[in-house]
């Protein structure tokens, strides 16, 4: 059943849009201001939203504003209710990016049609994007995993049928070649798999039945496994006893992929730095690494699922998929993400959290 979040500040036209709603097939959650609107989307998305635009302590604008800022990319649309006619309050609310507008009094179909056409258009709209996305996953994610298979096969094909004539150092050669194809293999793998994670994390808005408190303390276990596996010199301060808010098992991915990036883009004899500062309300980490490569700046909205920046031009190592599977994370967590050039030309992967007190 489709749930419609319903907010006007008169209880009688609540009561009345309820009942039509629910005479429609609808489940309508209601509240009488923005401020427990915000509370009740929280705690329960909805499908669609209908809201009255003069309200007292928050007007319908600044929720719609608080409201988008907040769901955006959950795609829910939004109805704008009032007495207002005149046209530059409604190109006001457009503006904003409302989904329709509709005036006060209204006939019941009018409403009942309204609903169903911003249900349609979402459905369209959902359709097309999973369209684009299996088109891009169905041509990008046979051959990521095809590459480390063909060498699998075709050096185990070898082995059979070559086995009289091969020396054992030749055999302990080619077991190494297969042993990194799959660990390329398993690699990948993993990377999709989390980034499916993620995105039924977001579809089914179960982010709160995680536990999303983490120690900073934490973050140094998971470098130094980092290290212990990829050999690499980083320097680690040591970090406050303070809690951010992010689940362990996310924080863990995103560092990973972080720390991951810095050491595919910057020279093997190099170190890696991570510094750290911290404020009343939000702890930043820092990480650092020099690069061989002309990396631009970019900003979370800015990384495109399985594309490489400048892939045209440079041969890069890895997929392609670790920045996407941040930049989930930081949307999950409203985190703040970016990846810079510092004075030094270093490249600079900034993430910030908010603490919890």
């Amino acid at each position: 059943m489709k749930k419609i979040l319903f907010v006007e500040d008169d209880s009688t036209i609540r009561s009345n849009i309820k009942e039509i709603l629910d005479i429609a097939g609808y489940d309508c959650i209601l509240a009488g201001d923005g401020f427990e609107a915000l509370e009740k989307a929280r705690k329960n998305l909805p499908d669609l939203v209908i809201s009255d635009i003069m309200m007292p302590e928050m007007d319908g604008y600044e929720f719609f504003r608080n409201f988008n800022d907040q769901y955006s990319d959950y795609g829910v649309p939004f109805i704008f209710l009032s007495a207002k006619t005149e046209q530059d309050e409604i190109r006001k609310g457009m503006n904003l990016g409302v989904d329709d507008y509709l005036t006060k009094p209204f006939r019941i179909k009018d409403l009942v049609n309204a609903i169903e056409v911003r249900f349609t258009k979402s459905e369209k709209q959902k359709r097309q994007l999973e369209k684009f996305t299996s088109e891009i996953v169905h041509q990008y994610i046979p051959h990521e995993l095809r590459s480390p298979l063909v060498a699998i096969l075709g050096i185990s094909e070898i082995i059979r049928d070559d086995y009289g004539q091969l020396s054992g150092s030749d055999i302990i050669q080619f077991a190494e070649k297969i042993y990194k194809a799959g660990e390329r293999l398993h690699e990948r793998i993993e990377k999709f798999l989390s980034l499916i994670e993620l995105d039924q994390v977001q579809m089914r808005n179960i982010l709160d039945s995680f536990v999303n408190s983490t120690e900073l303390t934490k973050i140094q276990d998971i470098v130094l496994d980092f290290i212990s596996k990829s050999c690499r010199i980083i320097d680690l301060p040591v970090l406050p006893q303070q809690r951010i808010k992010i689940n362990f098992h996310f924080l863990s991915v995103l560092l990973n992929e972080l720390l991951e990036n810095a050491d595919k883009f910057s020279p093997k004899d190099s170190e890696i730095k991570i510094i750290f500062s911290v404020t009343e309300h939000q702890f930043q980490l820092n990480i650092i690494n020099p690069s061989e490569e002309n990396i631009i700046s970019i900003n979370d909205y800015q990384i495109i699922d399985f594309f490489q920046i400048d892939k045209e031009t440079k041969q890069q190592p890895g997929n392609g998929i670790g920045l996407a599977i941040v930049k989930r994370i930081s949307k999950l967590y409203k985190l703040d993400f970016k990846i810079s050039k510092n004075e030094n030309d270093e490249v600079v992967s900034t993430m910030i959290f908010p603490l919890i007190k």
